[in-house]
């Protein structure tokens, strides 16, 4: 889909400097934007996780994300180990 320019510079002088300024395009878009097949359905499941994202606390995320660092963490070492490079002999050599 080509749109062209989404907006303008306009230069403005402020306390003796000039600036240049975007002024973005006024909306809706032309041409409107076409949200229909597959896109409509991505927009969607966008909008659904968003909803889903809404019903989350903050704080569990982040003990969540710490859960899943240390278990990544420990299936690690436990390769290691397994393969011979966790050891603390193996080290030493």
């Amino acid at each position: 889909m080509q749109r062209g320019e989404t907006g303008t510079y306009e230069i403005t002088s402020i306390g003796g400097e000039q600036v240049r300024a975007f002024v973005p395009a006024p909306l809706p878009p032309v041409p409107a934007l076409a949200l229909d097949g597959p896109l409509q359905q991505l927009l969607e499941s966008a909008v659904l996780a968003l909803g889903r994202l809404d019903g989350v606390d903050a704080a569990e995320v982040g003990r969540y994300a710490q859960r899943s660092s240390a278990v990544a963490s420990g299936r690690r070492r436990a390769q290691a180990r397994r393969h011979g490079r966790g050891s603390t002999a193996a080290r030493s050599s």
